[in-house]
């Protein structure tokens, strides 16, 4: 059985995805505060599809609309 990477494993949800990305954003930020929010979107909806065949969201207006996105910008 192949062993999922600890990466992956934070993404399968949603609200784990949504972290993830607030935790990608920031390290990247500190590298190069040019990074954008849909940059981060990309690359994580992209690790994403290449492991499960199919998006965690349809687009980034969605996981900018979603539940878990909102009440994470809210904390």
């Amino acid at each position: 059985m192949r062993e999922i990477p600890e990466r992956v494993y934070r993404i399968i949800t949603r609200r784990g995805f949504v972290e993830e990305f607030w935790n990608e954003l920031r390290l990247r930020r500190a590298e190069d505060p040019k990074t954008t929010r849909r940059e981060v979107f990309e690359s994580l909806e992209e690790l994403y599809e290449s492991e499960f065949g199919e998006e965690q969201f349809p687009s980034y207006d969605s996981f900018r609309h979603s539940k878990e996105f909102r009440e994470h910008w809210n904390k």
